[in-house]
């Protein structure tokens, strides 16, 4: 006979899943993030230092407009964003915990109900515990920044100096230099 309850086992896997998923979303969203923070934070360097307030107006405008154009296609990768699937959470928990031959994926297989033989049912209980035990050191692999791979130059750092820069050293406030 084949059992619908859920094992505290399954469960707990369940839930690491769901946690992992969150850190796998983490990693995808920081990712996503860093060109668009490095454009914002170049703007707000041209904007705070008053270097805006001393172009002709043209440039000016062509400036702010290049600006903005970087700014919505550093953005693409973040609207196309998908939150990692159970499955890749369940992978990347097996791969970084040393779980050999999936045991995290294959803890939730049912066996086929076509027929009931009890020596079958008898190995697969057998089967699914030991799936379970081989389980037990799962443990969620927190959110890595991977920044040194997309930004391998480091041209986010410059951006914050300068931001940084611009907000202690700037000339006039930074209000007045957004309104001007």
């Amino acid at each position: 006979m084949i059992r619908d309850e859920c094992p505290p086992g399954l469960r707990r896997i369940d839930r690491l899943s769901f946690w992992q998923r969150v850190a796998l979303g983490f990693e995808g969203l920081w990712q996503a993030a860093q060109w668009p923070l490095v454009v914002v934070l170049a703007g707000l360097a041209l904007t705070a230092s008053g270097v805006l307030r001393l172009m002709p107006d043209a440039l000016r405008l062509v400036t702010v407009a290049a600006v903005l154009a970087l700014f919505l296609t550093a953005l693409w990768p973040a609207l196309r964003f998908k939150l990692p699937s159970r499955r890749a959470a369940l992978r990347h928990l097996e791969q970084q915990s040393g779980v050999a031959h999936r045991g995290a994926s294959a803890a939730a297989d049912t066996l086929a109900p076509e027929r009931e033989v009890p020596a079958a049912e008898r190995l697969w209980e057998e089967h699914k515990r030991r799936q379970l035990a081989a389980v037990e050191g799962l443990k969620v692999v927190p959110p890595r920044s991977h920044w040194r791979l997309f930004d391998p130059l480091a041209l986010r750092l410059p951006a914050v100096l300068a931001a940084v820069a611009a907000l202690i050293l700037g000339q006039g406030s930074l209000g007045s230099n957004l309104r001007e």
